[in-house]
């Protein structure tokens, strides 16, 4: 799940190959529902395009970040960004947006970089 663009970003040229290949299909959007209770939600910052997995049932909600969070110090210190992150002050927007979404809900989250676990983490932002 990735946002079309151009041949000049050089951190995309392998996904469009594979999207030219026709084994990933281009989304584009705020909120691309992707299946009943799945939607890709636009998280920029990272890199162009990045999404993060909004997966809701009845009763749980849980967010995979993705490339929000790299490291768990991020959940305390906005300050605190990638060095491959395209835009770090937009980066830091969109983890705070999320970490703030995820805390408000009780939603349970997880990220690329976080050790799997079987229901994810539920977010506390007492400090920030």
């Amino acid at each position: 799940m990735v946002e079309r663009l151009g041949h000049d970003d050089w951190s995309r040229v392998g996904l469009e190959a594979v999207r030219t290949a026709g084994s990933i299909e281009a989304i584009h959007g705020e909120a691309v529902p992707l299946a009943p209770g799945v939607t890709a939600r636009h998280a920029p910052g990272h890199t162009p395009g990045h999404y993060v997995l909004d997966v809701e049932t009845d009763d749980e909600r849980l967010i995979l970040l993705g490339d929000v969070i790299h490291a768990p110090v991020q959940l305390r210190d906005d300050r605190i960004h990638f060095i491959a992150d395209h835009d770090p002050a937009e980066a830091a927007r969109t983890r705070q947006r999320w970490l703030d979404e995820a805390s408000e809900l009780s939603a349970r989250s997880s990220s690329s970089t976080q050790r799997p676990t079987a229901a994810g983490t539920r977010i506390s932002r007492k400090s920030h």
